[in-house]
Formats: structure tokens, C-alpha cells, sequence
């Protein structure tokens, strides 16, 4: 029995392409190696198209950047959102659901609670930036939006939930450098009541990530300042001093470790007051690009200490507040936060443009992809055929003979005018019954007075099972030819079915069918002529082996071949001899067409095209007549066709044949079954091509050696080839059905023990084996067939020369010659 693991790769992928149940692929991908191979990429798209985004939002949260590989193989899109309910939310969800309708989607969602987030914004919370970087890559947009992720969504605002927004609320200094990089625009977050970003953020849930993330960046330009301020060391080591003792307080109030490396960075945000004592001013970052240094430092000194009480002979001047946010707005600048923190000379930035020209190069060959995949399913279906049907190839012969039987027999449907065997349930043993040819509302007799109607029959299949009259099971069979010619009504003895094989193999025929062979094709058509037609056994044997180099027969005619009436008044009332041969029909069994003209047009047609002919004669019309029946009725008259009925005389026939032909010989092959075949085979040898097998069956061996000597002493050109006993077989009885297929029958059974069940023994102990042959059945076959070979005429004096068909006299057992034998007689 085939496994999983004996299929080829094609055919396991359509077993997973038929799998409805996601449960089913995981657990097939969890099987083995192999299979997981051929079941991951399934499982991700069955995944995709349940369009739930489960396994995206699961793989942003973790990290897992291999898996979102194989959510973009399979089709994911990464813009696809997901609302996030609070447990506590979620039994008013109805409630919500009309908040759809009066308020509209984005109100709604603020006043429950819940979250409306893409897979970016979960990176966000999640603080995963590798993901964010790689999510960019497929084509998410850095300004795609979320709703209640952020306080600040709750103020309004054209821009809610803008990733740059919620990177700057929550401090993610690398996340900001990672969308500036990759386009977006500071200049589109709008100030909230005045306030720049940073100021925002300042006053905001993050002051003292703002105040650090400044600081680190003014740390970085502290050359511009020093190259400005023009300090001498002593005033340097002084603010440092001062620094020390008055600014760090301020900063470890909000929480600040604060980490800048030189007092004259840290000078540049000394001066700033808090937030929110400052007086609103415009938004310094809405400029296009850095601000000159000239305009943002002053000479002199940046904190408003005066100078005299440090020693300094400098003259300071009071830093405004206009200079400070100048400066700061300056360091602020997006290309230069890049190269503050990372240090990249805009290696993100390049990176931006790298990953656009992906995306483009992406949806290009992702377009090609999916034309080239409409273009060759057809293709791939048929390579998919093809592969199962070499699966089906590579099976065991016997469990290919059992599907084959198994689809033969139950797959076609019993028709009309077919022929079954009823297999019915008896006491002991079933019951066997050859049924006549099924016509609707015609009752079938069968055993312990019961009946079945043929119009329960009809329609059913082979294997399937109707009930009798008496309630008993009746199981429909198909018969096979043996079986149909061993059970059927008889007026002769029949050759069985086992000697009728043997005999066609002697002719050994191999016929092309029809286009095969051109010069076939070509020639006249083969004839072979069976004298003594007798019950139609062995026609039905030769009529099948010649079957195949025919034209098949047209559906239409097949089905009129059961139904026509006979033609009247062509057959013969008695046994014909010699003298009747005038009166002789040619067809005597013809059917009756003339109702349908053109189903006669088809059937003169098709015995025009034969290539094949079987040419059958006997001098009794009345068996002639039920040998054409047999024939007909067998599997709806398949190989009536090829044959041609005749009621006459041997000589008559061949006599009148080979003077239609000039005299030149016309069949391949004869056979003859008759009781004294020497006084007719003369005329069947003339017309006996050279070459040709004339066979020849007698009951007993002497009439096999008056034929033999027939041919010697008539100078017939024949050469015999093998005289051959036909063996006799056990055949029918004890319910068994009887087929005559030759072989000994035995019998074997288990049977119960009755002294052993009277005792209560049960199990093994109670039962026995039976296995010897059956006897008191019925003895079919025996016999003795010769086969000779045709010669051509000058061949015959040698033959003679040679001792012709007796070729030699046999070796006495004693090694001595014939001579020697011959001198030591008495």
C-alpha cells in the first residue's frame, strides 16, 4: 500500500493544494523534513488569504525577520492593519459597532479605547528597529497613520499617529534617523499650540529623552562653537566650574544623565527657561535646511556672566532667546542628526534610495510572476497528469489488475440486452444462474422459487446487489467468455473453453489493427474457415482474436445488431447436402434493416472495411441458427461482424469460392470439427494458402491416424506439425459455476467440528481444514487435435521423396536400425 513518503513531490503537492483546514497543512509540515518543505509555502499562503494578519502582527512583536521572507513570498501586504480591543472592551462590542455608523470610524475607535495600528506602529511599541528598517524595504510607507497609540492623538491634529510623531513622543532617537532617511518629512507634523516637535516633546511624556537627545547632538558641532566663542582656557575651565555647580541640577531634576562631552555644547541650552514660561514663537524647523552659524552664535559669552568676576577682560553679551532656538534648530537639522548619532555620512540615506529601486525592480519581476503563472497553469496541470499517471505505472502488477478489474467492473452500468451471472444466497452454499438477455419487465427465474426483474437489474453496476423474491441477495457478476459459453443452452458438444485456447494459439495470430500496417491495409482481407460450427464455441474464440484488425463497430449498430428481427424465409427447413447447393442463401442468419436505411447504409459499410474475417459452416440450420444467437448475444454482440454464418455443404462452399477467384487458394487458415474431415479436406486444402495451418480435432487418436494416412496416400502437400491430446478437466457441481477453463478442482474450506461445538469448544480448536480434489463433478475436455502446415504444390514430390507427413519410422528402443531390426525378426 502507498504512503506519503513513496509519493513523488508533484503528487504530494496536490494533495497539500487540496487541504481546506489550515490544522490539516500544519500538521502535514510538522510530519518530516520533506514534507515541511512542501507544505511551508501553503501554509503561508492559506495564512495571507485568511487575510486575519495574525501571523504578521506575531513575527513584528518577536523579531522574526526570517518568517516576514516568507509572508512576503506568500503575498502578504505589510500595510494591512489590525484593531487592537482591550480585554476589558470587548463585551461592548456591539455597542461600538453602531458607534461605526453615528460618529464615524476614527471617533469611534477614540471613545472605546481601542487601537487602530499597522504592522509599523507595532514595531514601534514593540522597540523593534531591525523590523522597522526591513518593513520600509518592502514598500511601507513612513507616514502611514495609527489612532489611539499616542496622548497626543487625543488633541487633534491632522497628522495622528504619524510613525516621526510617535518616534519623537517616545524618544526613539534611531527610529527617527531611520524615517528621515527613508523620506519622511518633518515639515508635515504641524505644531501643537505653537511648538515645534522637539518642543513638544519637551513638554510632552519624554522632556528629559528631548533634552538628552539635543544635548548628544550639540555635543557632536561643538566646533562651530568653539571656532565662534573665542574663549582663552581659563574662561573654558570656569564655565566648566559654573556648569558643574549650577546646570547639572536642573537636569537631574528631569531625570537626565546627562552625557555631553564639552561645557561650550552644553552653554548653547544654559539659557533656556522652561517650557512653559517661554513665549510662543514660530517654528524654526520649518526652514529648508541648516542655519548659517553666523546666525545662530553670537561672539562673546553664551550664559550672561560678567566677566569680572572671573578675571576676563572680554566683554559678554547676553545671549537672546531667539539665538538659542536658532541653534538648536540648527543642530536639529535631519542630516546632521544622522551623522551626529550613527556616524553614517547619510549611509541611511543611501540606503532609502537602495531600497525604493528594490521595491520598483520587485513589483516589476512580482507583475512578470504572476503572468507567467496564468500563462502556464494549464501547463503545470498536464505535467501534474502526467506525473500521477507515472505514479499509477510504477504500481505492482497486481495491484494495478486488481484497480483496472475493480474500475472495469464497477464503474460501467448493465444495459439492455446484456448477459449476467446472479450470484444468489443460498443455505449452505450460493447459487449460480446465467441470465438470458436483460429486457426491461421480463422475469428471471432462479433457484428455491424465486425471481428477479430484469428492470431491477438494468441500470445497476457490476458488484452491486438486488433482492429476489424471497428477500435473498442476488449480486450482479459480469461473465467472462468461458463462463458464458460453459453455461449456455446447447444442441452440440461444444469445445470448452480450455481447448478452444489452445487451438487459436496454434494458429498464432497476429493481427495489426487497422492504420498499423499500410500493406495489410492493402491486401485482401484474411479469411479463416471453420467447418462444423456446431454449438459456436470455438467461433467465439477466433472471432475474438481477430477482433482487434476491424473497424470498430459504430455505436448505433451495435445496438440495432440486438434488436433487429431476422430476415424471413432465408434460412433452410433441413440438412442440406451437395444437390441443394442452387437453393443455398448466402446469408442466412441476416437481420432485418430495411425499416432503417440508413443503419443499413452502416452496416454494408462496415463489412465492406473488414480486414479480418472468420468464415463459419455448418449443414444444420438449427444449430447454425443458435451458434449466431450465442454469438450475438454475447457482451451485446460485440464480435458478430466478424463473422460470416454459413449453411452449406464444404465442398459447395470453398467449390463455388475458388471459382470465383480463378482457382487460386483464399484462406490463411482451416479448421475442421467434423467426423470423417478426410472426405472433405481435399477442397479445403486447395484453397488453403501456402503457409497456412489446417487443424484437424477427432474425438480418439485412430481417427487423427486415418487422417494422416489420407494425406500420404492422396499425395496431400501437407506437413505435419504436432498431434496434440487435449487433457480433460474437473468442471461445475456443487454450486460451484462452471467455466471449463481447464484444471483439476479442489476443494478447500474451513469447516466447524460438530463433536468439538457439542463439547463447547470454540476458536481454532473447533474448526478443521479441508483440501482434497472434488470428485462427482462433471469431466469437460479430451480429445486430440493435429495441426499441419500448407505446402506449396512443388514441393510435394519431395516431401513424398521423404516420406512426406509419416517422415520416418520411429527408432526401435533397442538402438538398432531398421535394417538390423528387420534381419533379426524370426
Amino acid at each position: 500500500m502507498a504512503t506519503l513518503e513513496l509519493l513523488p513531490n508533484e503528487l504530494l503537492l496536490a494533495i497539500a493544494r487540496s487541504v481546506q483546514d489550515i490544522r490539516g497543512l500544519a500538521s502535514m509540515a510538522k510530519m518530516n523534513r520533506r514534507l515541511n518543505v512542501i507544505a511551508t509555502p501553503l501554509l503561508y499562503r492559506q495564512e495571507v488569504h485568511r487575510k486575519k494578519h495574525n501571523a504578521l502582527f506575531y513575527c513584528v512583536d518577536e523579531g522574526l525577520l526570517g518568517v516576514l521572507e516568507l509572508l512576503r513570498d506568500a503575498g502578504q501586504s505589510f500595510t494591512e492593519r489590525k484593531l487592537v480591543v482591550p480585554e476589558q472592551s470587548k463585551i461592548n462590542i456591539r455597542p461600538f459597532e453602531r458607534e461605526f455608523e453615528w460618529f464615524g470610524v476614527q471617533a469611534a475607535i477614540q471613545r472605546a479605547g481601542w487601537s487602530d495600528e499597522a504592522a509599523i506602529h507595532r514595531a514601534f511599541l514593540k522597540g523593534q528597529t531591525e523590523v522597522i528598517d526591513w518593513l520600509i524595504s518592502p514598500g511601507v510607507p513612513v507616514d502611514q497613520t495609527s489612532v489611539n497609540l499616542c496622548k497626543c492623538d487625543r488633541g487633534g491634529g491632522s497628522s495622528p499617529g504619524n510613525p516621526l510623531h510617535l518616534a519623537l513622543c517616545r524618544g526613539q532617537k534611531e527610529v527617527v534617523h531611520i524615517l528621515l532617511a527613508n523620506g519622511a518629512n518633518i515639515e508635515e507634523l504641524e505644531p501643537v499650540i505653537s511648538k515645534t516637535p522637539w518642543q513638544k516633546a519637551m513638554q510632552g511624556h519624554h522632556p528629559a529623552t528631548a533634552v538628552e537627545f539635543a544635548l548628544s547632538v550639540a555635543s557632536t558641532h561643538s566646533e562651530i562653537v568653539a571656532g565662534r566663542a573665542g574663549r582663552s582656557t581659563g574662561e573654558q575651565e570656569h564655565i566648566n566650574i559654573v556648569l558643574r555647580g549650577s546646570f547639572i541640577e536642573p537636569t537631574t531634576e528631569l531625570g537626565i544623565y546627562s552625557r555631553v562631552s564639552t561645557a561650550k555644547s552644553a552653554s548653547l541650552l544654559q539659557d533656556i527657561g522652561p517650557v512653559d514660561t517661554m513665549k510662543e514663537i514660530d517654528d524654526p524647523l520649518r526652514r529648508s535646511g541648516p542655519v548659517d552659524a553666523n546666525d545662530t552664535v553670537q561672539t562673546g559669552s553664551l550664559m550672561c556672566i560678567d566677566s569680572s568676576n572671573y578675571g576676563s577682560k572680554h566683554t559678554e553679551r547676553p545671549v537672546t532667546e531667539e539665538n538659542v532656538i536658532s541653534a538648536v534648530t540648527a543642530l536639529l537639522d535631519p542630516i546632521a542628526c544622522i551623522e551626529a548619532y550613527a556616524d553614517s555620512k547619510k549611509q541611511e540615506a543611501v540606503l532609502g534610495q537602495k531600497r525604493k529601486s528594490e521595491r520598483q525592480n520587485a513589483c516589476e519581476t512580482l507583475l512578470s510572476k504572476r503572468a507567467n503563472r496564468r500563462s502556464t497553469t494549464e501547463r503545470d496541470e498536464m505535467a501534474l497528469l502526467g506525473a500521477m499517471q507515472a505514479v499509477l505505472a510504477a504500481m505492482t502488477l497486481e495491484e494495478t489488475k486488481q484497480s483496472l478489474s475493480w474500475a472495469m467492473h464497477s464503474s460501467r452500468s448493465i444495459r439492455e440486452h446484456d448477459v449476467v451471472i446472479l450470484r444468489q444466497r443460498g443455505t449452505k452454499e450460493p447459487k449460480f444462474h446465467l441470465s438470458p438477455p436483460l429486457r426491461p419487465d421480463a422475469p428471471i427465474k432462479l433457484a428455491y422459487g424465486a425471481k428477479v426483474n430484469a428492470s431491477d437489474i438494468i441500470g445497476k453496476n457490476f458488484s452491486d446487489s438486488v433482492n429476489d423474491s424471497g428477500s435473498r441477495d442476488v449480486r450482479l457478476l459480469e461473465a467472462s467468455l468461458a463462463q458464458y459459453i460453459a453455461n449456455s443452452p446447447r444442441v452440440a458438444t461444444p469445445i470448452y473453453p480450455q481447448d478452444a485456447n489452445l487451438i487459436v494459439s496454434f494458429l498464432d495470430l497476429n493481427l495489426p489493427v487497422p492504420g498499423e500496417d499500410p500493406d495489410f491495409d492493402a491486401g485482401p482481407p484474411v479469411e479463416i474457415f471453420e467447418a462444423g460450427t456446431g454449438m459456436g464455441a470455438l467461433t467465439l474464440y477466433l472471432a475474438r482474436a481477430i477482433h482487434g484488425a476491424n473497424p470498430p463497430v459504430p455505436p448505433r449498430l451495435r445496438d440495432a445488431l440486438c434488436t433487429a428481427p431476422y430476415e424471413r424465409n432465408n434460412l433452410p427447413r433441413k440438412v442440406v447436402i451437395n444437390d441443394d447447393a442452387p437453393d443455398y442463401d448466402t446469408s442466412p442468419h441476416a437481420l432485418d434493416f430495411s425499416e432503417q436505411p440508413e443503419l443499413a447504409a452502416l452496416h454494408e459499410k462496415h463489412i465492406a472495411g473488414r480486414r479480418a474475417i472468420l468464415q463459419t459452416l455448418d449443414i444444420n440450420p438449427s444449430s447454425s441458427r443458435l451458434a449466431h444467437s450465442l454469438v450475438r448475444h454475447f457482451r451485446r454482440g460485440m464480435y458478430l461482424l466478424d463473422v460470416n454464418f454459413h449453411v452449406r455443404t464444404i465442398r459447395s462452399y470453398l467449390s463455388s469460392r475458388l471459382s470465383q477467384n480463378g482457382g487460386q487458394p483464399f484462406l490463411s487458415h482451416a479448421i475442421l470439427d467434423l467426423p470423417a474431415s478426410q472426405e472433405h479436406a481435399d477442397v479445403a486444402v486447395e484453397a488453403l494458402q501456402p503457409g497456412g495451418k489446417l487443424v484437424v480435432f477427432f474425438p480418439s487418436i485412430t481417427q487423427i491416424l486415418e487422417f494422416v494416412v489420407w494425406a500420404k496416400d492422396s499425395g496431400q502437400p501437407l506437413l505435419l506439425d504436432r498431434v496434440v491430446e487435449l487433457q480433460t478437466s474437473t468442471s461445475g457441481g456443487d454450486g460451484m459455476f462452471r467455466d471449463g477453463t481447464g484444471g483439476r478442482n479442489w476443494e478447500v474450506k474451513v469447516v466447524n467440528i460438530r463433536k468439538a461445538v457439542e463439547e463447547g469448544e470454540t476458536g481454532a480448536a473447533a474448526r478443521a481444514h479441508v483440501c482434497r480434489p472434488k470428485v462427482g463433478t462433471l469431466v469437460v475436455g479430451g480429445g486430440f487435435v493435429a495441426v499441419f502446415s500448407r505446402m506449396p504444390r512443388q514441393v510435394a514430390p519431395a516431401m513424398e521423396e521423404g516420406n512426406g507427413i509419416a517422415v520416418t519410422d520411429p527408432a526401435p528402443e533397442t538402438g538398432m536400425s531398421s535394417d538390423d531390426d528387420a534381419s533379426a525378426r524370426p
